[in-house]
């Protein structure tokens, strides 16, 4: 019988001594390797959409909390009630001539079952801008219309010519207004938030936010809204020219704009307007680049009081493996005169030990490396959930 059959045989008699030891060593091993593998993909998945080939040079929103606005704004999480600001900022952009505009109303998409997504009013501008492909049908042309993200249409179990309808956001949300949309594209995967995303035109998401309305066709004054709660409106050839806003042009809500400067010296201009920096601004002009690389800042020196602090545990750990080794070889010295009163070496004795505490190691890291595959695939959904 030779050592390694031994050590099985102890280890398997002695279960409550070896679980504790496995998961003591597994939770010593599984919480650096995860918290480096998290650190990493948070800093990958942010800084994916700031990054080189998808650079996102400037965010002008309402002003209050640059992370928040760099963040919904990049990942189309719709912003707290109150940040939305007027469309007439769209105009003094293209006016100015220092930037591209390419302007983002969010709105969430309410299903009865299952998750949600956000509703992204934009131009073709933004699809051309990152570079977004078309795996099916082409852009949204109409009032109406709408190209699903990679991850939408598979969630959603939609293609081109279904339609979809956005839920209000409560039964008391009488401003929404539930419009059937058609769907007239789907993009190609790109494993960023616009995956996740339904686009339309501004017109299409202001019209669901409750800021306009069309007449059913026969009706006259009558609106699909105020008539029927229950039903869906749906833009058609019999009541297209019949939509219209609640408000001018230039007062309907924008959540952000994506300022697309023609050259450094055009956004170093743009920044330092005085309606972006005086003390009474309402909006702000941000590098998303920066706001995030100062986030990410933080939470790597987070990380690296963290990563201390895990150096203690992992030698209090070892000092303690190595306490209850030689507490153990003290309570076993009977059993190790037995063996070597039946024939068994001193080497033997040794590589059984040996072979006792890699059974222990190996089983450790298994159950680390099961532990790092669990919390990995919990947090992709949940990030991938959050549009990141």
């Amino acid at each position: 019988m030779n050592a390694l059959r031994l050590a099985l045989f102890y280890l398997r008699f002695h279960r409550a001594k070896t679980v504790i030891l496995v998961v003591c060593v597994g939770l010593t091993i599984y919480l650096p390797l995860v918290s480096h593998w998290l650190v990493g993909e948070f800093d990958a998945r942010m800084t994916a959409r700031v990054g080189v080939h998808t650079a996102t040079p400037l965010v002008i929103g309402a002003r209050g909390s640059r992370f928040d606005l760099v963040l919904h704004a990049l990942n189309f999480r719709p912003l707290p009630e109150g940040s939305a600001f007027g469309a007439a900022e769209l105009q003094r952009l293209r006016e100015d001539g220092l930037a591209a505009p390419v302007p983002l109303f969010l709105r969430d998409f309410k299903q009865r079952k299952g998750r949600g997504f956000p509703i992204v009013g934009t131009t073709m501008d933004y699809l051309d801008f990152r570079d977004l492909r078309f795996a099916e049908g082409g852009a949204m042309a109409l009032l109406g219309d709408c190209v699903l993200g990679a991850g939408t249409a598979r969630a959603m179990e939609a293609k081109v010519g279904d339609a979809v309808t956005p839920d209000p956001g409560s039964l008391a949300d009488l401003t929404s207004l539930p419009l059937k949309m058609r769907v007239t594209g789907i993009l190609k995967r790109t494993h960023t938030a616009d995956d996740a995303a339904i686009f339309t035109d501004l017109k299409t998401a202001w019209v669901i936010a409750g800021h306009g309305h069309g007449h059913e066709s026969g009706e006259g004054n009558e609106t699909v809204f105020n008539a029927a709660l229950e039903t869906a409106g749906e833009v058609d050839g019999g009541n297209l020219g019949s939509f219209h806003f609640h408000d001018p042009p230039e007062k309907l809500p924008l959540t952000a704009v994506i300022a697309l400067p023609k050259s450094e010296a055009d956004s170093v201009i743009l920044q330092g307007q005085n309606r972006f920096l005086k003390q009474d601004a309402v909006l702000q002009a941000l590098e998303p680049a920066a706001v995030v690389g100062e986030m990410l800042d933080v939470i790597l020196r987070a990380k690296r009081f963290i990563d201390a602090n895990q150096l203690v545990v992992a030698v209090c750990t070892g000092l303690f493996l190595g306490l209850v080794i030689l507490l153990s070889l003290r309570l076993r010295r009977d059993e190790m005169e037995t063996l070597f009163q039946l024939g068994c070496s001193r080497a033997m004795v040794f590589w059984l030990q040996v072979a006792e505490l890699g059974i222990v190691v190996m089983m450790s890291v298994v159950l680390a490396l099961l532990g790092v595959w669990v919390t990995l695939d919990y947090v992709d959904g949940m990030m991938r959930g959050m549009g990141l």
